[in-house]
Order: C-alpha cells, then structure tokens, then sequence
C-alpha cells in the first residue's frame, strides 16, 4: 500500500514536470512563431509608410500571374515631391508620403486591393478583379481624398496642396506583368506631360 502511494506520488509530480516542460516548450513556439510573423511583416512592408514594399509587391504581382487574374493597376505619383522636400525638409517630406499612404489605403479598402510604395514618391496599387472604367473612378476618388487632406504644398505649380498624378492600366490576366507595369509608367508619364495632378491610361 506504501509502495503504491509513493508510486503514485512520483507518477504525479512526473506528471506536472512533464506538464509544466509542455507549456513551456508550447509557449516558445508560440513566441517564436509570433516572432516569425513580425519578421515577415517587417520584410514585406515599407518602413516608412506602413505599406508593401516593393518585393511584396513583386510577390503578389507574381501570384496574381500564375493564377491570370484580371486587375487594374495604378502607378501614382506625387505632383512636384522634390520641390517639396526642398521647401519643407526631408522630415516633412516624410511626413508627406506617409500621409499619402494613408489615403490611398483608405481610398481603396476592398478585399485583395494592394497598396505598394515602388520607389520614392511612387506608390503602386493593384486592384483584382477591376475593369479600366471602375479603376478610373477609383483614380478619381484618390485625387479627391489626396485634396481633402489639404497637405499645404506652396512649392507646387498645379495646386496650393499636395496632388497626384496617376497612370492606369487595365489587363484581361494574360499581359505579362512587366509589360503592365511598363503601360502603367507610360500612362503615369502621360499624366505629368498633360499638366499633373489628373490621371491617364
């Protein structure tokens, strides 16, 4: 009877050991893989803007490919950001292009809707699913937003606020990615050639 007290006594406190390893070992993991998500997120987003990043970018682009998913894309840019940045400071500046970011967020808010900083003052966004005539009321929606913001912009030969011009491209799933991103440049030229602070296709 003895024995088989102290038998059950150790088989319990292995018991809680072996309980006790358990949680700990399934807490690290936990952690860990928390850890691994933040890592990724870092990796995948712009730091200054809380957008994608351009690989982001590039990866869900590539997604979109292989699957030849119809979408509209839109390379954006913001009017005059140079002579922002030297009339009000690379920290304003800054301050600008996050402000930016958050409206375009805003401004296209359906599932599966991308918003990308490219490079500089240049954001991408992708919209599946989208036809050209829908993209343009969506292009339009951004250039009110942007306005609406009122960010003081005295540097600009367009507007008294920061503005964007706009290139828009539409595709049925089989143009190759590179092609549409080139259409997307073409279109944004256009937009900056016929005077800013409009959007073109």
């Amino acid at each position: 009877m003895i024995l088989w007290a102290i038998f059950t006594a150790i088989l319990l406190y292995g018991r809680r050991i072996l309980q006790r390893w358990y949680d700990e070992v399934w807490d690290t993991h936990q952690e860990n893989m928390q850890l691994i998500q933040r890592l990724e997120s870092i990796a995948n987003q712009d730091a200054l803007t809380g957008t994608a990043n351009r690989r982001a970018l590039n990866a869900y682009l590539a997604a979109i490919w292989q699957q030849k998913t119809p979408l509209a894309l839109m390379m954006i840019d913001v009017d005059y950001f140079k002579r922002y940045n030297d009339r009000y400071g690379h920290q304003a500046g800054d301050e600008c292009l996050s402000s930016v970011a958050q409206v375009l967020k805003m401004a296209v808010r359906a599932e599966g809707d991308l918003v990308a900083r490219y490079g500089g003052e240049e954001f991408v966004v992708v919209l599946p699913g989208v036809s050209l005539a829908h993209a343009t009321a969506i292009a339009e929606r951004i250039q009110q937003k942007i306005r609406e913001a009122g960010l003081p912009h005295a540097a600009s030969a367009v507007a008294s606020e920061v503005t964007v011009s706009i290139g828009i491209v539409a595709s049925d799933g089989t143009v190759p990615i590179e092609t549409l991103i080139a259409r997307a440049d073409r279109a944004l030229y256009q937009a900056k050639n016929k005077g800013r602070n409009q959007w073109s296709y």
